[in-house]
């Protein structure tokens, strides 16, 4: 990155209203130590934000309830690129017949009573 170094953290649910924890950056900046004796972190920086998360920590696969030719495939958890092949793999053959190749009624986005 043009700016430097950039080092992200850990996951806190600790819901929308509540401060950063800083010793969770002390943490984050003694494991970049450790990684990297002797960098220099004297203009470091930090910076917290806010990363949606379903309820169920399940993600939301399959049709859109309301509208045809339209696809959900979102909601990893903060995994998506870990779980990309196979959610590709499943949307595809979803899109291509139809038919999944698992049973995505777990993963239906109406199952939260909204769509």
């Amino acid at each position: 990155m043009n700016m430097g170094l950039r080092m992200t953290g850990t996951v806190e649910l600790g819901g929308l209203k509540l401060p950063p924890d800083p010793r969770r950056f002390q943490l984050l900046k003694r494991q970049l130590q450790a990684l990297l004796p002797g960098i220099d972190t004297t203009d470091m920086r930090t910076w917290m934000g806010f990363r949606p998360s379903l309820p169920d920590h399940l993600p939301v696969l399959g049709s859109a309830p309301r509208h045809n030719n339209v696809f959900f495939a979102f909601g990893h958890q903060h995994l998506g690129l870990t779980l990309a092949g196979v959610t590709s793999a499943v949307m595809a053959e979803l899109m291509l017949s139809n038919t999944g190749p698992i049973d995505l009624k777990p993963y239906a986005v109406d199952r939260f009573g909204f769509a």
